[in-house]
């Protein structure tokens, strides 16, 4: 006979902690996914009995939520997000027109200056 306070888990299978099932899971829920350790972790204290351990874990287990935004608000981030896109894209086109005007300058200055020189030197031998 058992006692009154033994306890028994029956898990049919381990392959749910598996890193590839983990990752598995992870990869589905684009997140990292690690209920299946929480439930390991519960199983262990519960079995030992160890209500502190549960107590101390407990309190780090819920994410902190964002409070909800107004229509205006919502509509506010987003054109801002939008203008700031658009503003990245202006200033990558800017700085890319820049330079290829640049490069164009000094070819252009490197064959006067190529052209120049063998005028003079065409000269030299006249």
């Amino acid at each position: 006979m058992s006692p009154a306070t033994a306890r028994l888990i029956v898990i049919g299978s381990a392959s749910f902690l598996s890193d590839t099932a983990i990752s598995l899971a992870s990869e589905a829920t684009q997140s990292r996914y690690l209920k299946s350790l929480e439930f390991m972790q519960n199983a262990v204290e519960w079995a030992l009995e160890d209500r502190g351990l549960l107590s101390l874990r407990g309190r780090g287990q819920f994410s902190r939520l964002l409070m909800p935004l107004s229509p205006q608000g919502q509509m506010l981030w987003e054109t801002l997000n939008d203008l700031l896109a658009l503003g990245g894209l202006a200033l990558v086109y800017g700085l890319a027109r820049w330079m290829r005007v640049r490069r164009e300058r000094m070819q252009v200055a490197l064959l006067h200056e190529v052209s120049v020189e063998k005028l003079v030197n065409d000269q030299r031998e006249i």
